[in-house]
């Protein structure tokens, strides 16, 4: 089944009748399950809006580490739990992936209550620095003299950074080696010595190692240049045709939770990720990674970083995310293994 067949159905799965569900108790913790290794960016930074959800609600937050096949074990578990709303999971572009490339899995993908899009995040092309190129279009020059050569490490098959990689390397017509890991924490001990030569990471998690002059940057991911980087030419500008990708971070449920109480916790996240210690937080860490004032103030928009939709406009914003994730499973660049 198609993504967006899948997609257009959240909306739908959320609408089961109440009477049929136990009730929310905000007395109750609430449990948001992790599908990936521990400490990658995307849980540093879900953790961020979660804790300021607890300081609004007063509802007691738990995470639960559920890593393997490319999030599908997470995924199981949380559509098995009870539809109260008290199981939440966090889901990032592998969400829209797996339904591309799974095909037998235990679960109905249509069947997931959509909570809120979170954030929105700009990746770059980080490398090693004994690569010889000091840009993209001299990487994809190397990658084309040297089919598969250039290890590119992946936080797991038919993951986001995987299908952002396997994109931009068929834009580009080059071929590379994908080593997959369970999670980016996993790639940074192999990239900054050399064993891995590239990989696509968010700035909060990359740039810290290119400050410390172990890593550098080659070019940015998405269509437009980014705030922070204004000389740094996109990927399309260098060779990968028509090539746009941003990492997102979003929430879904259980199947069936009623809408009051997607409506209800998805209201409270959003004035968490526009709550201006959290904007300031996102902004510091890349700011922090770079060390330059005049980046930090060009990061200080609120809506710059932060997105909380509502879960009706995270079900259309999730319709988009298909197009080129279906191309990339019908091409065959998207496996599982």
């Amino acid at each position: 089944m198609r993504p967006s067949h899948i997609l257009l159905t959240l909306v739908m799965a959320a609408a089961v009748p109440a009477q049929a569900q136990r009730a929310f108790d905000p007395a109750r913790p609430i449990s948001v399950v992790i599908p990936n290794a521990a400490g990658g960016a995307s849980e540093l930074e879900i953790r961020m809006y979660m804790q300021k959800y607890t300081e609004y609600t007063g509802q007691t937050v738990t995470y639960d580490h559920r890593a393997g096949a490319g999030t599908v074990i997470g995924n199981s578990f949380v559509a098995k739990a009870p539809p109260d709303g008290h199981t939440l999971m966090m889901v990032t572009s592998t969400f829209t992936i797996i339904p591309s490339i799974y095909k037998n899995v235990d679960y109905d993908p249509r069947a997931f209550s959509p909570v809120s899009l979170l954030s929105k995040r700009p990746y770059l092309l980080i490398a090693h620095p004994s690569l010889p190129a000091k840009n993209m279009a001299e990487y994809f020059a190397y990658a084309r003299a040297n089919p598969e050569k250039i290890n590119y490490g992946t936080t797991g098959p038919g993951g986001a950074i995987h299908m952002a990689g396997a994109w931009l390397h068929h834009a580009a017509g080059v071929k590379v080696t994908y080593v997959h890991y369970k999670g980016s924490s996993q790639i940074y001990p192999d990239l900054t010595t050399g064993r891995l030569n590239a990989t696509l990471a968010q700035p909060q998690s990359g740039l810290p190692h290119v400050r410390k002059g172990t890593l550098k940057v080659l070019g940015a991911a998405g269509a437009e240049r980014m705030k922070m980087f204004p000389d740094l030419a996109t990927a399309a500008e260098q060779g990968a045709k028509g090539y746009d990708y941003s990492g997102w971070l979003g929430i879904v449920g259980t199947p069936g939770i009623p809408a009051a109480t997607l409506n209800r916790i998805s209201a409270e996240l959003a004035k968490a990720t526009r709550s201006p210690d959290i904007v300031k937080k996102l902004n510091d860490a890349v700011a922090g990674a770079l060390a330059d004032p005049a980046v930090k103030q060009k990061l200080n928009d609120p809506g710059a970083e932060t997105e909380a939709l509502t879960p009706q406009a995270l079900t259309a914003f999730l319709q988009t995310e298909d197009v080129a994730i279906g191309e990339l499973a019908k091409s065959g660049l998207l496996k599982p293994e």
